[in-house]
């Protein structure tokens, strides 16, 4: 099954349910359907067991009737006195026709030929003249020995009417059977008289009962010869026990007296055999139905079956569905309202209709209702407090971003602080060491030993303090006027022009103290043209907690580490890429680096605001979007876009180190 398949029954009650009766009614309909299939099986199997019983039986009959014909006009024949009369009289083949008896007698057996269509020959014969006359006037010649034909033993040995076995015909050398009886006088046999049945006939009374054109049937004395096969060449000259013959292998069957269809092989195909015993002469009437029929026959039927159960489940899983779906609609409409809510939304009530159910579903209707209502009541007192709390919650958050803004601008102090330390430590050493030569020089002129070399390296002593001293206050200038233009721009939100590389400048500058303790570089690449009209306190606030967010996390630990800061200017927007050689900043804290108090250095006194003011200033004061790329242990990188409407050239020489 499918993922979407899945995903549709999953989707609702009605469809789960449904798919779950499916499954119940598909295994009942199959069990039905297989329990119909093996039933029909059978039960076709029975109907044609009986179907081939009774063409058996109506072919057995069809023979015996055969049978009991020739048997009876034998009787009848040994009860006529002409033939009684001419069968002692004649007593050489020249009294054959000149018998006085001899027109009755040809005329009568004329009339027992022609009384059934069946009957080949009627004729009489005696031993003594060793001849026989038929009703075809026929008469045999000198060669001709009664003892030696094979229906005499049969009729010597019975004292009643006997059938002989299958035989080929004096004359016409066709195979026939005859019905014989031996006329007696006392101990004497005197005479013959017999009707030949010819076996030709039999084929029709087949061809009358078949079941079908693709059967076969067979019939076989007991001793196993064929007396009627489908290749007529193969009567009287094939036997059942004959290894070569296809029948051979279900001798057995076909010999049981059980009436069962058996499965065989017959010549490559596949057959149900059949067979029935003839009880007069305990000859075997054998059926084979061809099974490929009755399979179609069979598969047919089981289509038609197969298509109604089909159609029945159809419907049925149909009508179910559409059952489910309707009792289970409330269901929807609760996930509905249970969205809402999450959502905030409690403004839409339960259909009156749910509602009034008196089934299990109305209660869950009634209970949610219920559910909606307090809600509702509770969210108006909810949403009073909410605002209250905000309130609180902006106030302190504004006096939380002060204080942040506050120890950004502390940062700043103390590193101007350590760096003014420096010059104005310079240029009171050259002060003092002004005075002592001052007062060195004073003191050789008042004893008036000044000479010229004193006065040059006075004077040589006095440039070199005095160069040192102006540099050195010069560059304490410099520092507290960088201080105090970063601290004017973040005390004040107003809009003007500046420069950009100046700004950021400064602001390296007044951190120079802060990150140079560490031996740590920072490289700036910015043109020097890019002018700005924006907030310069929100690009030194950014820059300031950039630098100390790499101090303080990237460098921890670190020495001699390096910050590169570079600036593009593109059409419509300014971008600035800061990247450290850091430690990185790992996966999961990725996605929480810009919330509100979030830190991994909380025990050293961190707030967690630091990256969160940068977010803020970056998103509402400027308008732009800020992201961040890092590998731990590699780099950590911050891609900042900005809105601009000012366009400058690109740096393009390597940037110095600050």
């Amino acid at each position: 099954m499918g993922g979407n398949q899945v995903k549709w029954i999953r989707r609702s009650l009605a469809n789960t349910l449904s798919f779950f009766i499916a499954i119940i009614l598909l295994v009942v309909f199959c069990i039905i359907g297989l329990s119909s299939f093996s039933f029909m099986t059978q039960t076709v199997k029975m109907n044609l067991l009986e179907k081939t019983y009774i063409q058996s039986e109506s072919i057995s009959k069809d023979v015996a009737n055969i049978f009991e014909n020739a048997q009876l006009y034998t009787k009848q024949m040994a009860l006529n006195p002409d033939i009684t009369a001419y069968l002692k009289t004649v007593k050489t083949r020249e009294a054959i026709r000149s018998s006085p008896y001899y027109t009755d007698v040809y005329d009568y057996l004329i009339k027992i030929k022609e009384s059934n269509t069946v009957h080949f020959l009627a004729w009489v014969a005696n031993e003594q003249a060793n001849f026989y006359l038929d009703s075809s006037g026929v008469a045999p010649d000198a060669d001709y020995e009664v003892t030696k034909r094979p229906w005499y033993t049969v009729a010597i040995n019975s004292s009643t009417v006997a059938f002989t076995p299958p035989y080929v015909e004096w004359e016409t050398r066709k195979t026939v059977i005859s019905s014989i009886l031996a006329l007696r006088e006392g101990a004497e046999v005197y005479g013959f008289v017999v009707v030949d049945i010819m076996l030709d006939s039999i084929p029709e009374i087949f061809k009358n009962v078949a079941l079908s054109e693709a059967d076969k049937s067979f019939l076989v004395t007991h001793e196993g010869e064929y007396i009627y096969h489908e290749n007529p060449d193969q009567v009287m000259n094939a036997s059942l026990y004959d290894e070569t013959d296809p029948l051979n292998a279900y001798v057995d069957s076909i010999f049981s007296p059980k009436q069962e269809l058996v499965p065989i092989l017959y010549e490559g195909k596949s057959y149900y055999l059949m067979s029935y015993s003839m009880d007069n002469n305990k000859w075997q009437v054998i059926t084979l139905l061809d099974r490929a029929s009755i399979n179609a026959a069979l598969y047919g039927i089981y289509f038609w079956i197969v298509f109604l159960m089909v159609i029945a489940f159809m419907l049925a899983v149909g009508s179910i569905h559409l059952m489910v779906r309707r009792h289970t609609k409330p269901y929807k409409l609760l996930v509905a309202f249970a969205g809402d809510i999450a959502s905030g939304d409690y403004s839409k009530n339960i259909p009156q209709s749910h509602l009034n159910r008196e089934d299990e579903m109305g209660a869950i209707c009634n209970s949610f209702q219920s559910i909606i209502t307090t809600f509702r009541n509770e969210n108006v007192v909810l949403e009073e407090k909410i605002r209250e709390k905000n309130k609180e919650l902006e106030q302190q958050y504004q006096y939380i971003i002060q204080t942040e803004k506050a120890a950004s601008l502390g940062n700043l102090v103390a590193g101007v602080a350590h760096e003014i330390n420096t010059p104005l430590g310079v240029g009171i050493s050259t002060a003092s060491h002004i005075e002592l030569l001052n007062k060195k020089n004073l003191k050789l002129i008042e004893l008036g030993k000044m000479t010229k070399a004193d006065l040059i390296e006075y004077f040589e002593s006095i440039g070199e303090a005095t160069y040192l001293l102006s540099n050195n206050l010069n560059r304490a200038a410099e520092l507290v006027k960088s201080f105090k233009k970063i601290a004017v721009n973040q005390s004040n939100e107003v809009r003007v022009n500046f420069n950009l590389k100046e700004t950021i400048e400064d602001v390296i500058l007044s951190l120079r103290g802060v990150y140079k303790r560490q031996q740590h570089r920072i490289r700036l690449k910015c043109d020097e043209e890019i002018e700005l009209n924006s907030f310069p306190g929100a690009y030194s606030q950014i820059m300031t907690n950039l630098i100390m967010n790499s101090i303080e996390h990237g460098f921890k630990d670190r020495m001699n580490g390096l910050i590169q800061i570079e600036c593009q200017l593109k059409p419509e927007v300014l971008i600035l890429i800061y990247e450290d050689n850091g430690r990185g900043i790992e996966r999961e804290h990725m996605k929480k680096i810009f919330e509100p108090f979030f830190t991994t250095n909380r025990q050293n006194g961190n707030s967690g605001l630091g990256m969160n003011v940068i977010y803020n200033i970056i998103t509402q004061s400027l308008l732009g979007k800020i992201t961040l790329e890092s590998k731990v242990d590699q780099y950590t990188r911050f891609v900042i876009e900005i809105p601009l409407n000012t366009l400058s050239l690109i740096y393009e020489e390597e940037p110095p180190l600050l």
